[in-house]
């Protein structure tokens, strides 16, 4: 039979000493999780920062640190007789500017 040589079978022993440990652990695996700052606000999560809930003008809201502020915008009389409810806007506007009717 084949003998190995003291030297080499030296150095593959403490070889497998050396990895036999490392592939018997148990790897453990760290994950960096970033978690995006914001709020929930009525089951919907908005990031930090203004927003309108279901695109409503007449309840702006802001998120900061996992809370948020909403307001409620009361109207108040418009300053024209031809306002205009404009989408974008909670109150209606004047297109044409302040402008009054004046008796006949």
């Amino acid at each position: 039979p084949a003998m190995i040589p003291t030297r080499i079978f030296v150095l593959l022993s403490v070889a497998l000493l050396l990895v036999i440990p490392t592939i018997a652990q148990d790897p453990v695996t760290f994950a960096t999780v970033t978690i995006p700052s914001g709020c929930t606000y009525e089951g919907q999560w908005y990031p930090d920062g203004s927003f309108k809930p279901n695109g409503n003008p007449c309840r702006p809201c802001h998120c900061s640190h996992g809370r948020a502020a909403c307001a409620i915008v009361d109207c108040f009389f418009n300053a024209c007789v031809d306002p205009v409810q404009d989408p974008d806007h909670c109150c209606p506007v004047c297109p044409n500017g302040p402008n009054c009717r004046a008796p006949d």
